[in-house]
Parts: C-alpha cells; sequence; structure tokens
C-alpha cells in the first residue's frame, strides 16, 4: 500500500487540495458521496431581504454563499446590508468577492463554536441578524443567537442529495494505494462508510484519518478506527488539511540484536566510550541547532500572519471608505437631481399659470364684448320702445309682434352667451304664446319659425357640464393613489479579468501577495464604467419626487376642472393632455387601478364642452322684419 490520499468530499470542495497534493508528488482520489442542489427562495421574499438593513449577516459554508448570489443575480438584486460573519476562511473569501464587505471570522479554528465566542455576537438582544444556511443544517448557531435573543431571520438556499455510489470498484485500488483518508463532514463519513463493501472496511480501519475537528474523533472511533490513527487538522481550510497529510507512510524497522560474550562486550567498552561521547555531542549540537532554527522559522511565520493581518485590516479600511464615498456621490446626484425637476417643475407651473391667466383675461375680454354688444342691443330697443311711443304704435297687436321679437333676442342671448339651451327653448315657447294671443294671420309663418327653432334646439346634445367636473373632481381623488411606476436597473456582472488569465485568486496561503493584487485589480477596475447608449436613460423618481408629481398632476386636473366649467375647450384639452401624459410616463400603466383612471381621464378629454348651437335663429330675422315694416308704415 503507498502512501496515497482519498478525499471524501464534493467536487468542488476537493479541487484545491487535489491540487496542492499532485504538486506534492502524492497520489490523490477523490470520491463524492453527497451533492448540493439550490433551493428557490420566491423574488418577493428576496427583495424583502435585500432592502432591510441587517446588524449581522452570517453565511455558513462556501456553497451558501454561491447558491444566494446566483438567486440574487437572477433577480438583479444586490446583497443586503450589514455586517457580515462566516465559519472559516473560504467562506469569507467568497463572501469579499461578491459583497466587496469586510467580513469576520474565528481564527485559528474555523467552527460554528468559535464563531459564536466572537464579542460581536454577544450584546445582540433586540437586533436583526440574517441566517443563511442550507437544510438540515446543524442548528447551533442559530438556536444560540435565538437564546441571546436576536430577532433571527434563516433561510435555505440549499440541500445535500445523497449520492450512494457503487464503491465496490474503485474500493479495489485504494486498497493497494491509499493510506490515508481525509473526511471534513459526519454526514459525508457516515454515508462512505455505508456505502463501503465490507471487505474494504478491515483496510479503511488500517488506514491514517485526517479530520478537521475533534467533533469527529467520536464518529470515526465508533466505527472501529483506533485512535491513535486519527490526525485532528487545526481546521477544514486547504492548508491545514494539507499539513496534517503525512507525506509517507510509517514503519517502524527493526534490527536484529547480536549476542556477544561478556568478554568481548569488556574488551569493546573502552575502545567505544569515546566514540559514543563524540556522537551524544553531535546530537545535541544538532538538537540545538535544529530548536533555534524552529525558533526563528516560527518568528517568520507569527511576522507574515502579522502583516497579513494588517493588509487585510487595510483592504477592509479601503472598502468601507470606498462605500463610503460612493454613498456620498449618490446622495450628490440625488440632490442634483432633485434641484432639476424642482426647477423644471416651477417653470412648467409659472406657464401653465401665465396660459391661464391670459385664458382669463382673453374670456374676460369676450365676455365684456358680448356684454356692450347686449347693451347696444339693449339701447336700440329703447329707442325701438321710444319710436313707438312718439309714433303712437302703442297698439296691443303690434306690441305682441316688439314682444315676440324681443323674448327671441333674449333667447338667442341665452343661447350663446349663457349656453343655457333650455331657457332659450323656455322664451322662444314663450315668444310663440305672445303671437297666438295676437291671432294675426300673416303672423303664421313666424310661429311655424318658432316651433321649427324649438324643435330644432331640443334635438342638439346638451352637454351636462356640472356632471362632467363632479366626474372630474372624482377622478382627482383616486389619482392620488395610483401606484407609482417601478423600474429596476438592469446591473450586468463586472468582467474582473483583464485578460492575460493571471487574476485568479489561489487558495494557498503563500500565495497571499498575488491574491491581494488580484482582488485589489479586480476591484479597481471595474468602480467606475463608462458605457456608450442610444437612448436617454429613464429618470428614477424619489419619494419627495413622487409628492410633487402628484401636487402637478392634481394641479392640472383643477385648471381642466375650471376650463370645463368656464367652457373653455382649448384650455381643458391641453390640461387634460398633460395629466394623461404624466400619467403613462410615471404610474405603472399595467396596474388595472391606472388603467382605468386613464380610460376615464381620456373619455372626458373626448367630450365636446362646447355645443354646435346655431349663429342665427331664423323666427329672430323674421320677427325684425316685422318689426321694421311696422316702423315703416309709422314713418
Amino acid at each position: 500500500m503507498t502512501n496515497g490520499v482519498l478525499l471524501i468530499r464534493q467536487h468542488d470542495q476537493a479541487n484545491p487540495l487535489e491540487k496542492a497534493l499532485a504538486e506534492r508528488d502524492q497520489p490523490v482520489f477523490r470520491q463524492a458521496v453527497i451533492e448540493s442542489e439550490m433551493i428557490q427562495l420566491p423574488q418577493k421574499e428576496l427583495s424583502e431581504l435585500t432592502e432591510q438593513s441587517w446588524d449581522g449577516i452570517i453565511v455558513v459554508s462556501p456553497a451558501a454563499v454561491e447558491f444566494f448570489h446566483q438567486q440574487l443575480q437572477k433577480h438583479d438584486f444586490k446583497w443586503p446590508q450589514g455586517n457580515y460573519y462566516s465559519v472559516g476562511s473560504g467562506t469569507a473569501e467568497r463572501l469579499v468577492t461578491h459583497t466587496h464587505q469586510p467580513v469576520t471570522y474565528p481564527a485559528p479554528n474555523h467552527t460554528g463554536e468559535d464563531l459564536l465566542k466572537l464579542p460581536d455576537l454577544h450584546q445582540i438582544k433586540g437586533q436583526d441578524w440574517l441566517f443563511v444556511t442550507g437544510a438540515d443544517g446543524r442548528p447551533l448557531i442559530a438556536e444560540t443567537l435565538s437564546e441571546r435573543g436576536a430577532k433571527l431571520t434563516s433561510i435555505e438556499v440549499y440541500k445535500r442529495i445523497p449520492l450512494h455510489p457503487d464503491l465496490s470498484e474503485n474500493s479495489r485500488l485504494w486498497q493497494e494505494q491509499v493510506a490515508t483518508i481525509v473526511v471534513t463532514s459526519k454526514e459525508q463519513l457516515e454515508l462512505f462508510w455505508q456505502d463501503l463493501p465490507d471487505s474494504a472496511k478491515n483496510w479503511a480501519q488500517n488506514c491514517n484519518w485526517v479530520i478537521s475537528s475533534e467533533r469527529l474523533q467520536k464518529a470515526v472511533t465508533d466505527l472501529g478506527i483506533n485512535k491513535q490513527r486519527l490526525i485532528v487538522a487545526q481546521n477544514a481550510t486547504t492548508d491545514a488539511l494539507l499539513k496534517a497529510i503525512p507525506t509517507q507512510s510509517e514503519k517502524v524497522m527493526s534490527k536484529p540484536t547480536e549476542q556477544k560474550s561478556p568478554a568481548t562486550k569488556q574488551r569493546k567498552t573502552k575502545k567505544t566510550s569515546w566514540l559514543t561521547s563524540f556522537i551524544i555531542l553531535l546530537l545535541l549540537l544538532s538538537v540545538a541547532t535544529l530548536g533555534v532554527g524552529g525558533y526563528w522559522l516560527w518568528l517568520q511565520q507569527q511576522e507574515i500572519k502579522r502583516t497579513s493581518v494588517e493588509q487585510m485590516e487595510e483592504l477592509n479600511q479601503r472598502l468601507v471608505q470606498t462605500t463610503r464615498a460612493q454613498e456620498e456621490l449618490e446622495q450628490s446626484l440625488f440632490d442634483d437631481i432633485e434641484s432639476q425637476m424642482n426647477q423644471r417643475f416651477d417653470a412648467l407651473r409659472e406657464q401653465r399659470n401665465a396660459e391661464a391667466a391670459e385664458a382669463r383675461e382673453e374670456a374676460a375680454r369676450e365676455r365684456q364684448a358680448m356684454f356692450n354688444e347686449l347693451e347696444s342691443n339693449r339701447e336700440e330697443i329703447e329707442q325701438i320702445k321710444s319710436h313707438l311711443d312718439t309714433a303712437n304704435l302703442r297698439l296691443s297687436q303690434d306690441l305682441y309682434v316688439i314682444e315676440a321679437r324681443d323674448l327671441v333676442v333674449a333667447a338667442g342671448r341665452k343661447l350663446w352667451f349663457d349656453y343655457d339651451r333650455n331657457g332659450a327653448v323656455q322664451l322662444l315657447q314663450h315668444a310663440k304664446r305672445v303671437l297666438e294671443q295676437s291671432r294675426q294671420s300673416h303672423l303664421i309663418p313666424i310661429r311655424q319659425q318658432l316651433e321649427n327653432d324649438i324643435e330644432l334646439l331640443n334635438g342638439l346634445p346638451e352637454v351636462d357640464v356640472e356632471g362632467l367636473a363632479l366626474r372630474l373632481s372624482a377622478l382627482r381623488q383616486q389619482v392620488r393613489e395610483l401606484p407609482p411606476q417601478r423600474e429596476q436597473l438592469e446591473s450586468k456582472p463586472l468582467n474582473n479579468g483583464n485578460g492575460n488569465g493571471n487574476d485568479e485568486v489561489s487558495s494557498s496561503f503563500a500565495d497571499w501577495r498575488s491574491n491581494l493584487n488580484a482582488a485589489w485589480q479586480s476591484f479597481s477596475e471595474d468602480f467606475i464604467r463608462v458605457q456608450r447608449t442610444e437612448e436617454m436613460p429613464e429618470m428614477q423618481l424619489g419619494a419627495e419626487q413622487r409628492s410633487l408629481l402628484k401636487t402637478q398632476l392634481d394641479l392640472q386636473l383643477q385648471i381642466a376642472q375650471q376650463a370645463l366649467l368656464q367652457r373653455q375647450a382649448v384650455n381643458f384639452e391641453q390640461a387634460m393632455d398633460q395629466a394623461i401624459d404624466w400619467i403613462n410616463s410615471y404610474y405603472d400603466t399595467e396596474s388595472t387601478q391606472v388603467r382605468h383612471v386613464l380610460d376615464a381621464l381620456t373619455q372626458l378629454r373626448e367630450q365636446n364642452i362646447e355645443p354646435e348651437f346655431p349663429t342665427r335663429l331664423l323666427s329672430e330675422a323674421m320677427l325684425n322684419d316685422a318689426v321694421d315694416e311696422l316702423l315703416g308704415e309709422s314713418d
């Protein structure tokens, strides 16, 4: 049996250790007895986890890091904010790569018990903690955090599936070439022993077993393995396991003892005494030299360890400073966008107010002109009445015609100035009754024309301005509750390579300088990215911008309501178009509530608030001619 090594680990976990053993010219065999499978989390749950700020986040294994990171990338989410903790250094390295935040882990022992001994995990009562783990994992960490009063949220992102491989063929090869077995998990140990053929268990009991913690000792010895064959590594990292694996099998060499007579021994005692003293002196010098060299080597290792810790702390400080600078930059950009939005809204509001004031002034001028015309007509009527008085034309039959003419003129003013169709119809009906009272046959055509004018006005559509205004007021209340548009910025994975293939992070402690340089290059190359785009990016609105948008939208609907009551079609259509455009741009058009409000506003926008009344009543012209004839006869 050679000094080969059998690794009982998952494929992705065994690769670094397998490579290191191969470089040491030791035969390496690998056997996986379980595999990990992702547990899909709902998008809503992921969103809530990433939006919340945590006092502490614990990730138990590299598999938990990778599976959780894949689900976050799938939905374009970022890692949540908080203080990160892990059980081992391998998990911490992957967390730093994905989160770009400092990670705390226990050293030198990478166990859950040592993690719980950290000072940061003692006074946690009332704090919010997130625990990322696998299904059916060790509950020690979660139970301890809950006992200490933390508000713990646990999520399971993967599960372990036993493979139960057929080991009969491989076990024959292992019996010939494997002298050391490496296992770091109690579950994998039990599955391996369960799948191992009975014929190979005697070989396994005679192998050296390298385990990652004293917790596995009892599980190994329960399988009938001698405790003297156990080698306990400091932790489950590649370096610790590599140091614990023996480089060659131990053998006990024995030499035959020669039986010599007392006389012979007595003769050789004096000859060998000086040689023995010389050998002892050489051995003492060798031991002293090895002791001094070992002490010097220990000092060098401590210096390298201290330098590595200082550089890691410096890197963590740089990450914190970079995060703070990024937050300040985001706040500055937010302030600039807010200022620009306020300026644009103020300018737009001033423009709308000026246009509304100008429209009101124009309407006032038009009304004044109509009133002047009405006064002029009234003066004309007074003059006619004066002429009738002076010409002694107060005959009852003629007065009926004049009164009917005045009623028709008043009906026209009621129709064109006040848009009161019903009032105009009532005046025309009154004029018709006045002419009927005159009982003059030559006025029958005028009475018939009055009937035609009444039918014409009754057939015209009537715009319920008050009803439309009430509907618009109700829509104003609904607009305040509309959900805003939800937009997620697409994030692209950063390119951590520089094209030469030399930026991979090694798991060897001896490569700490190149690892640190590669980590810094990966972080700094994609810190700022400039990318050409053909489309203008959509502006994201914060809470204050959404509040300001609601105020401006309500103002536009108020302007539309005022224009509706005043029958100003142009101002009404402009205000409604602006409100509809803002809702389409800044609110969630996929929402049923938003579509309902848009449909209602569009229907109101299409209403014609200026009815197409006739510009002149034919009965008025006929009555004017009749009055002129009376005046001509009087002259």
